[in-house]
């Protein structure tokens, strides 16, 4: 039978970044009032039967982003204890309806505009015995370490990705790709997109199991999970991997690591040696509060009295051997601090370049979408003055038509009127002939532009076939295409203002006539 060593680090962000995490370590999570203190840290000994381990990053603002992760994890204590409490429930279906319940919560949860930005991403491991069963939405991820084998066991939930597994971009370009930050599951107000991916495996002797937050998504190597699962104790492996992706500019970094080994002793707390520097300058009352935190949050555990006597001893006696060998330690942390500050500045370097590339990114695409922008107001601006100037015609043509009936109504005998009569049926079966006309050719034009478009439709599938091998051709053909298309409809528009005028000229002519033949009838008229 196996049992699980476990221990979570915890590195809160500056304070003013969009990403904000927490952890669940078996009912344990981090209170309110110490978020955003100093590193965290809890181990446990090996411990069989049935436990629960997730990480969530909230997303937009570090107030909504916490209202929601607490919110995922106080359903989660709810569904933690139906686990315990119900040995025949099914594993995978109880994880999916938890993911449902949690995006409902969230959704009472935040108010306002946050309810629509706030997004959480989770990923969950549940032990029981042999069987482990491990589900996410988002960017956290949860890793399966095996001698130099290094498995993904999630799935993540970005844009960048799924751009990745369509064949957009390569994999190469995953790395600092803006749209990674754009989840496409999650917790949040889209029910639909809070279906987690569910992965059931067993688990063998000598397996690492790592839980890492969003933070990592960017930065994590697989020599480094490597090298922390060749620790014996889960919390040095944990350590391990934080002091090497530790960026003080990016958000909270959260690692669980897990590992599978043959039945142990005990569940107990036991001392970790420190994570940062923060940690390892941490005073002897840490272990104290350590232990008293512990035991202020005994959740399922459900250890006794003795052992929890036995935990606080343990932490206290540690805590007097981390102060004898802090001496003994300071020539190596000074050493340490030395490879981290270049490695710190090495990854300083490669994040300005990120950066940098991001901000060119930006500002090209800023670019391009005011140049959008500019055209479309252009073109608004165009169709409001021709609607403007047609609306005038119409008046104009309607205050004229009513002038002349009136003038007609008093003047004209019967013999004109029929006159105007017979004028007006040639009139409507010259507008009718015209009509004819006009409809023959919109037809034409139509047929024209359906071929047209069929013929652009055959050509995209021809790029689309030769995309990867000849991307920056089709780009060409695709920019001569687009100026094709501007000339053919700045020449229809050309064609249809000249057709306009030639109907207004002529409408003008055959009102001059009208007016030259009344001023014949009324000067005949006085005449007679």
């Amino acid at each position: 039978m196996l049992s699980y060593k476990s221990a979570v680090v915890y590195s809160p962000g500056p304070g003013n970044e969009k990403f904000c995490d927490n952890y669940y370590f078996n009912t344990k999570t981090i209170s309110p009032d110490s978020s955003m203190n100093a590193v965290r840290l809890a181990q446990k000994t090996a411990k069989g039967g049935k436990q629960l381990f997730a990480v969530a990053t909230g997303l937009y603002s570090p107030e909504a982003g916490r209202e929601a992760v607490d919110a995922t994890f106080n359903k989660l204590k709810k569904y933690h204890a139906f686990f315990l409490k119900n040995s025949d429930t099914e594993v995978s279906n109880l994880v999916r309806n938890f993911f449902s319940d949690a995006a409902q919560d969230i959704s009472r949860t935040i108010k306002n505009d946050d309810e629509i930005f706030t997004k959480v991403s989770c990923a969950l491991l549940c032990t029981d015995e042999e069987k482990i069963t491990a589900a996410n939405v988002g960017c956290v991820k949860i890793y399966s370490i095996k001698g130099s084998a290094v498995t993904e066991i999630t799935t993540e939930h970005t844009q960048a990705m799924k751009m990745v597994s369509m064949g957009v971009i390569p994999i190469a370009k995953l790395k600092g790709h803006p749209q990674r930050k754009k989840l496409v599951k999650y917790l949040g107000v889209n029910r639909e997109a809070s279906v987690p991916d569910i992965n059931t495996f067993s688990a063998s002797d000598g397996e690492t199991i790592v839980i890492l937050g969003s933070s990592f998504a960017d930065t994590i190597e697989k020599n480094t999970l490597i090298e922390a699962a060749k620790y014996d104790e889960p919390g040095d492996a944990a350590t391990h991997i934080l002091n090497a992706n530790l960026n003080s500019s990016a958000g909270d970094y959260t690692v669980i690591v897990i590992k599978c080994c043959d039945s142990g002793t005990a569940d107990e707390t036991v001392p970790v040696s420190g994570v940062t520097a923060a940690a390892a300058g941490a005073d002897d009352g840490a272990g104290k509060k350590a232990s008293k935190d512990q035991k202020e949050k005994k959740g399922f555990d459900e250890d006794s009295a003795a052992a929890e006597a036995a935990a606080i001893a343990a932490a206290e006696a540690a805590a007097r051997l981390a102060a004898e060998e802090r001496t003994k330690q300071e020539e190596r942390a000074r050493l340490e601090k030395e490879r981290l500050e270049k490695e710190q500045a090495e990854r300083a370097r490669l994040e300005k370049e990120r950066l940098e590339k991001e901000q060119a990114e930006k500002e090209r695409l800023e670019r391009e979408q005011a140049e959008k922008e500019r055209l479309e107001r252009e073109r608004l601006e165009r169709e409001q003055a021709e609607r403007e100037r047609l609306e005038e015609e119409r008046l104009e043509r309607a205050r004229a038509e009513k002038e002349r009936f009136e003038l007609e109504k008093i003047e004209k005998e019967r013999a004109e009127k029929e006159r105007l009569e017979t004028e007006r049926l040639e009139a409507e079966r010259a507008e009718k002939e015209r009509s004819e006309k006009e409809r023959a050719e919109k037809e034409r034009l139509e047929q024209e532009k359906l071929e047209k478009e069929r013929a652009e439709k055959e050509r995209i599938a021809i790029v689309l076939t030769e995309q990867k091998r000849r991307k920056q051709e089709k780009l060409e053909k695709e920019k001569a295409e687009k100026e094709r298309l501007e000339r053919e409809r700045a020449e229809k528009e050309r064609l249809k203002r000249e057709k306009a005028e030639k109907e207004k000229a002529e409408r003008e002519r055959i009102a001059a006539e009208k007016s030259e033949k009344e001023r014949l009838r009324k000067e005949q008229t006085e005449k007679e």
